[in-house]
């Protein structure tokens, strides 16, 4: 999630406090029971037996796709530019280190940055980008999570994410993972995608690059 936050907002602006959990709760459950590599994420970003290829996670956000590929043997960059989203992340990410286990080691193949995509990208070298922007709230609010509404009120709309697109796919050596609702049209201003893997209520647009 990359936009800016507003000066001065706090975590529970819905009356319970927003934070990065990779120990416990749906997490931890996924970690545990999620279906390996052939869950959504991890077939659009390529993974296969015996390759564990270097990921960025252009739009961290609470870190949880990121965390899902690093369980599956993925080494894992994070981008955050919103300087609240970083500091709970950072703070999720120290609780798991040292809560040990399996969680401190799928912890141990993640990095967290603080900037934003469009200026690192270039520097990074990476072999695939995910890139998963805000989108606009939906018309019946009451179906979005609270959690995602918290997440929204820090970052807001990420009104820059065809730029970011664009650096993904100008810098990425193997492919760019655009995470997008199932029914969206395709992000305008792009060519099409090479394939799409599609679940209930998300799509992963996959472009392979040469």
């Amino acid at each position: 999630m990359r936009n800016k936050m507003s000066k001065n907002r706090k975590t529970d602006i819905f009356g319970k406090s927003l934070t990065c959990d990779f120990v416990g709760g749906p997490v931890n459950h996924r970690l545990r029971y999620g279906g390996g590599r052939g869950q959504d994420l991890a077939r659009a970003a390529g993974l296969k037996p015996g390759v564990n290829p270097h990921i960025i996670d252009a739009t961290a956000g609470l870190g949880r796709d990121a965390f899902l590929l690093a369980s599956l043997g993925a080494k894992v960059t994070l981008i955050e530019r919103s300087p609240m989203m970083y500091g709970l992340l950072r703070e999720g990410m120290e609780r798991a280190r040292a809560a040990g286990g399996a969680t401190a080691q799928v912890i141990a193949r993640m990095r967290l940055i603080i900037g934003d995509s469009i200026a690192l990208l270039p520097e990074l070298a990476p072999e695939i980008i995910l890139v998963d922007p805000m989108h606009p709230a939906r018309q019946k609010s009451a179906l979005v999570k609270a959690e995602m509404r918290q997440v929204r009120e820090i970052v807001g709309v990420d009104e820059d994410q065809l730029d970011l697109m664009k650096v993904a796919l100008s810098n990425a050596s193997k492919r760019v993972v655009l995470k997008w609702p199932a029914k969206a049209s395709p992000m305008a201003g792009l060519l099409p995608c090479s394939h799409q893997v599609i679940g209930k209520s998300t799509r992963y647009d996959v472009f392979m690059l040469p």
